[in-house]
């Protein structure tokens, strides 16, 4: 799981990246999508480790490890904000299809795959630009 904590914490850097960065006539909309975003994040990282480490008797990697393989990812393979929530959506998945997970870790996949997938959504929605998109 410290793969998806990982990409949780690229998930947040980013959105906060486009928090501040955001500008132009859009400035208010993509700074509030931002913090939509990057809010919930603090807390699945905090569940994960509650659940599928200490409830497993397992440690968890520690902040220091986690922030060297973010930096590692945002350095050398930096994506998009979509990118990162595709990608994170794609590892949830995957880990899911696995089989061997208990049913509070996919009670949490389940809950940041929602997230994570509205996210995308609303990402979409605003790439497509001002005003009403046709019906």
């Amino acid at each position: 799981m410290t793969d998806l904590i990982v990409l949780l914490e690229c998930i947040k850097q980013s959105a906060r990246d486009a928090h501040y960065r955001s500008a132009g006539p859009c400035f208010y909309g993509q700074h509030l999508l931002a913090d939509v975003i990057s809010e919930p994040i603090d807390g699945f990282i905090d569940r994960i480790k509650e659940v599928c480490f200490l409830g497993k008797e397992l440690n968890a990697h520690l902040s220091t490890q986690v922030v060297a393989e973010v930096s590692e990812r945002l350095n050398d393979k930096p994506l998009e904000l979509e990118g990162y929530v595709k990608l994170t959506i794609y590892t949830i998945e995957d880990k899911s299809k696995r089989g061997v997970l208990m049913q509070g870790e996919l009670n949490i996949l389940g809950e940041i795959s929602e997230h994570l997938m509205k996210s995308k959504g609303l990402l979409w929605r605003q790439s497509l630009g001002e005003g009403w998109a046709d019906e």
